[in-house]
């Protein structure tokens, strides 16, 4: 049995909405949630935020597009339509195993980030105060990005900021914890965009040398973890036979 929910929001200048509820409410706020065991790892999550249940590729596809329509845009040097926001769709995924015994669930979520583009501060013209906001805001929070991913690809540092944006802490999971993270990155082959992808290919360099080590995410019954006690103890007494 597989239970799969969806949400979709934006940060526009480090306020997070949320793309699917037909308002342009604020108040969401990012919380963690820590699970109980020595095992356990802090889960970030938003408040308030709405989570739609899909069955298929099509319903998903429908929630895209509507809060797609709902994002911040721009028209800016590089492009006649430019998000102006980061927007992240997640997908919660819940499979729960059942036998005349036992059940256990396995838990999964997958992140698609669609990072707002960076943008030089242009020499010809002056910006409004709603553009520079804008532009401050996108290049203030992808730097932070690029030093959380500085930070987990140097195994000497013992601290990673990932709370110098809104962005690095909604991703704090997806980045550095029990994850496997892609990067796709776009780059123009032009002469007159050199420099833009020059800086997004070093970003790409320093996700990559990024390192985790990933485990299932299980809830499983006291059933569960008493029959895998057992056959630890009894594979412990084997070895014990042998070496005696």
């Amino acid at each position: 049995e597989a239970v799969v929910h969806a949400s979709f929001l934006q940060i526009y200048n480090e306020r997070l909405t949320d793309l699917l509820s037909g308002s342009d409410a604020q108040g969401l706020a990012i919380r963690e949630h820590r699970p109980a065991g020595p095992r356990g790892r802090p889960e970030v999550f938003v408040s308030g935020l709405s989570e739609y249940r899909v069955s298929g590729p099509g319903d998903v596809a429908a929630l895209i597009g509507a809060g797609v329509r709902a994002r911040r845009e721009r028209c800016t040097e590089m492009n006649d339509v430019s998000s102006r926001s980061h927007a992240v769709l997640q997908l919660s995924v819940e499979v729960t195993k059942r036998n005349e015994d036992y059940s256990v669930i396995k838990r999964a979520k997958l992140s698609l980030v669609d990072l707002a583009g960076s943008e030089k501060w242009p020499r010809s013209s002056s910006l409004g105060k709603e553009h520079a906001s804008e532009l401050t805001n996108i290049n203030s929070s992808l730097s932070a990005l690029g030093n959380v991913m500085s930070a987990l690809g140097d195994r000497g540092r013992t601290h990673v900021p990932y709370r110098d944006s809104k962005l690095t802490r909604l991703l704090q999971d997806s980045l550095g914890g029990n994850t496997r993270t892609a990067v796709i990155c776009c780059v123009d082959p032009s002469s007159d965009a050199a420099e833009e992808t020059r800086s997004t290919l070093k970003f790409a360099d320093r996700a990559g040398r990024v390192r985790v080590t990933v485990r299932p995410n299980e809830v499983v019954d006291d059933k569960v973890l008493l029959a895998r006690a057992q056959s630890e103890i009894a594979r412990l007494r084997t070895l014990l036979k042998v070496y005696m």
